[in-house]
């Protein structure tokens, strides 16, 4: 009976972990973010490319200052 509980509780720790992993890796950290920011700022833009860049930096920068 304990084996089967520890088989139960062993199988309910990795799916945890896999959920956990798995919602992480849809969200942009705000480290991820600071990185894309400044990789962006050193890239040369023209025309409608600077409102795009505009625009997704300041997506961007909510994310930084948000968390």
């Amino acid at each position: 009976m304990l084996n089967k509980l520890r088989k139960i509780m062993g199988l309910k720790d990795k799916v945890e972990k896999k959920v956990v992993a798995a919602k992480n890796a849809n969200e942009i950290t705000k480290a991820d973010a600071a990185f894309i920011i400044a990789k962006l700022r050193k890239a040369t833009y023209i025309g409608t490319e600077f409102e795009q860049f505009y625009q997704i930096m300041a997506k961007l920068s909510v994310l930084v200052d948000k968390e």
